[in-house]
């Protein structure tokens, strides 16, 4: 049974998620836990430092436990759990256990990410997405503001990215001053938000198709805002995203090139 999305206070809410961020964090380094670590650091090139820095986690086994860990009501409204008809308490993180934190500026946990381990064959043959959420509104958050600000300010420019993995990635290989969208589709509250860090916000979406119908969407929007200046950067021909630019060594060989939104505009 699909539960309805009550309405819970930020402050109920950012305690519940928590907890349930605390747990998945420390379950990621017991046992249960080994098949995930090693995903994240062989596979995926994460370090332990940078595993701890931003508390990646892993969903435990059994749904309840992370239910009673918020506490079942606020799991509930959280979108962490849901009920059946038959009373069994169930979660949608029991196959996207992978669990990355999502914080609002403040460092607050806002929502929680759930990444699934299966490729994308996998995932298309289950019908399944590659992440879900907890409730929240992923167009009035950047992922990694929390972290990156101060470096932003610092260099008075900000990356846009889509993913969150391509953040952590980037902060790992010394790109601190990152955030994500977490999609491709580049909001005005984000935008407004970005530019009260920094003037120069750069946009470095995924080389797919997408990625790049994002990009120029995001660019007829908001060519005329004066509040900030809008660019765009090409990845090299090869990486898809940030995080294989890093992982798979194309940045020891190539630079990122850097176009104005108007030279973009132009080109169209």
């Amino acid at each position: 049974m699909k539960m309805k999305k009550v309405e819970i206070s930020e402050a109920d809410k950012t305690k519940a998620l928590n907890k349930v961020v605390n747990l998945c964090h420390a379950n990621l380094f017991t046992r249960d836990g080994e098949q995930v670590l090693h995903y994240l650091t062989e596979v995926r090139g994460l370090s332990e430092q940078t595993i701890r820095k931003f508390k990646l986690g892993l969903f435990p086994e059994y749904p309840e436990v992370a239910a009673n860990a918020a506490g079942v009501r606020n799991a509930l409204k959280c979108g962490i759990a849901s009920i059946k008809d038959d009373g069994k308490i169930v979660s949608k993180f029991s196959t996207h256990k992978i669990i990355i934190p999502i914080l609002n500026s403040d460092g607050g946990v806002t929502a929680i990410m759930g990444r699934s381990m299966l490729t994308s064959d996998e995932l298309e043959e289950l019908g399944l997405p590659k992440y879900t959420n907890s409730h929240y509104k992923k167009t009035k958050n950047l992922f990694g503001l929390h972290y990156a600000k101060d470096y932003i300010r610092e260099s008075n420019k900000i990356f846009i990215v889509e993913g969150n993995l391509d953040v952590i990635v980037a902060w790992q290989n010394g790109m601190k001053n990152v955030v994500a969208s977490c999609s491709a589709n580049f909001s005005k509250y984000q935008l407004i938000l970005a530019a009260r860090y920094a003037r120069h916000i750069c946009l470095m979406f995924d080389s797919d198709e997408a990625g790049r119908l994002g990009t120029t969407r995001a660019f007829k929007r908001y060519k005329d805002i004066s509040a900030a200046k809008l660019y765009g950067a090409s990845l090299p021909i090869g990486p898809k995203d940030i995080d294989e630019y890093f992982t798979l060594g194309y940045s020891k060989n190539s630079k990122l090139i850097y176009s104005r939104s108007e030279d973009v505009l132009a080109a169209i």
